[in-house]
């Protein structure tokens, strides 16, 4: 009988050690085959395409919040802008003319345009650029030549800018370098292709007394006609974020500084009468003043039954240089040249708007 048990019993053990050894290799194998999805899974996750990251804070009680950390990128950005600005020139358009206008936002290789984008006269947009040339030459800081630039920045002076040309002319050796002086200005922005500048005598003595006061003995001399040359927005937006962004060192800052003043009427003859509305229109009536707003406005050419009204605006909205720009030209000509006869600077002011949403959902999003 105890043979038979022992018999009996080494059989069970050899069943039990055989049923053992099945389930170790059972285990090994289901291991093995866990471990091989687990290693595909890896490789087809690090192969997607990384999710940006949300970091998770708490407030004083515990509660998770999420908080953006990223702007968006510059396509995002584009986007978003240029659905503004064609949205501005639609509504500019349905008070009766023709706009256009454009947005460069300082790391965009291009800026974002709509509307008209063909060339247009600078009239008094051209005072910034004449400005930048004479401080680049100076090599001592003349009163009057800084009393006549406050003129033509601050308050639009027609004779404060002939002020400049003619002394831009004199520390440049003559009418066509002073040309090739402004045209280097506008170089430094990426601007080619400018119309050359008509040149002449003044078609009045308006400003004689003006120019004699401010150390011109030959009130009349030919001078060249900056006005008449011709840009684009494209062009005005280039010029106005490399104006904020430093291109155009110790100069341009003076100039920025200047075109940040509240306007001021002008004291030319007549300067009275030729603004019909707000001395801030535009972008002094838009923009906030965080951004800081250093702008021109530019406007005539009725005579010629051309008349437009644009501006160049210099933007710094939490740090980010942004150059707008904007013109408007009416169906219906005016009687005169004077700003605010018509419903150009409402025109402009609309695209403004619309841009001045969409730079701050851009420009703001993701930051405090």
């Amino acid at each position: 009988m105890r043979e038979f048990w022992e018999t009996l019993g080494g059989g069970y053990v050899a069943a039990a050690i055989s049923v053992l050894a099945v389930a170790i290799v059972l285990c090994v194998g289901i291991g093995v085959l866990s471990i091989s999805k687990k290693d595909t899974e890896s490789e087809t996750v690090a192969s997607a395409p990384p999710v940006a990251a949300t970091p998770i804070t708490t407030t004083g009680s515990g509660e998770p919040v999420s908080e953006p950390t990223t702007v968006p990128d510059d396509q995002t950005q584009r986007d978003a802008v240029l659905a503004a600005i064609q949205s501005g020139v639609k509504k500019a358009n349905a008070r009766g003319g023709t706009s256009g206008a454009a947005v460069w936002i300082d790391g965009w290789d291009e800026p974002a345009t709509a509307g008209f984008t063909g060339t247009y006269r600078l009239w008094s947009t051209s005072k910034p650029l004449t400005a930048i040339g004479v401080l680049d030459r100076q090599t001592a800081s003349d009163p009057q030549v800084d009393g006549a630039m406050h003129d033509a920045l601050v308050k639009s002076s027609n004779c404060g800018q002939r002020r400049m040309v003619i002394e831009l002319q004199g520390l440049s050796g003559g009418i066509p370098q002073a040309m090739s002086a402004f045209n280097g200005v506008a170089l430094k922005s990426g601007i080619t292709d400018l119309t050359p500048a008509q040149q002449g005598p003044p078609t009045d003595t308006t400003c004689d007394s003006y120019l004699q006061q401010h150390g011109v003995t030959d009130a009349q001399v030919d001078t060249a006609l900056f006005g008449t040359v011709e840009w684009t927005t494209a062009d005005a937006a280039s010029f106005g974020r490399n104006l904020g962004a430093g291109t155009y060192g110790s100069s341009g800052a003076t100039v920025l500084e200047q075109l940040k003043q509240p306007k001021e009427m002008n004291d030319d003859p007549g300067g009275e009468e030729s603004v019909k509305t707000d001395l801030s229109w535009g972008a002094g009536n838009v923009f906030p003043a965080g951004w800081s707003p250093g702008y021109k406005s530019g406007w005539g050419g009725w005579e010629n039954g051309e008349y437009l009204a644009g501006q160049m605006v210099s933007l710094d909205i939490d740090g980010t240089p942004v150059g707008v720009a904007a013109v408007f030209m009416p169906d219906i000509q005016p009687s005169n040249d004077a700003i605010g006869e018509g419903q150009e600077d409402e025109a402009v002011e609309d695209i403004f708007e619309q841009v001045k949403t969409a730079l701050n959902e851009q420009l703001k999003a993701g930051r405090p």
